[in-house]
């Protein structure tokens, strides 16, 4: 399994410390905004979808990598490739997605991750 590393990322797999740090992220509105007509999801939620992530790591051999800030071991969100099953119409597929923290918006942006990501595969 690849964790690629940048200067400032770790893109690892999920672990259950993962679970409170993803929570605060997806309770904020703001970073919700744009996802589920912005309704925010709670701890036992985002527990569930990171379990579905590492599910869909096992059945695809590819899936959501947790980031992590590399200086400071901090979960800052999540990056990666899916399979958007909840879009028939477009299937077959594999959508890229991100989210991060509010915090985190800005140092970067998440399609220039991606590419540096991809260029390391």
């Amino acid at each position: 399994m690849i964790s690629p590393v940048t200067a400032w990322l770790v893109l690892r797999r999920w672990c259950d410390d993962d679970v409170a740090p993803m929570g605060v992220i997806n309770a904020d509105p703001e970073v919700r905004r744009w996802m589920g007509g912005g309704s925010v999801v709670d701890e036992q939620q985002t527990k569930a979808a990171i379990e579905t992530f590492e599910r869909r790591w096992d059945q695809h051999g590819f899936g959501m990598f947790a980031l992590e800030l590399r200086a400071t071991g901090e979960l800052i969100g999540f990056t990666g490739l899916a399979v958007p099953q909840f879009l028939p119409e477009v299937m077959p597929a594999v959508k890229i997605a991100w989210r991060l923290g509010r915090a985190f918006w800005g140092p970067g942006s998440p399609p220039k991750r991606q590419q540096r990501l991809f260029a390391s595969a």
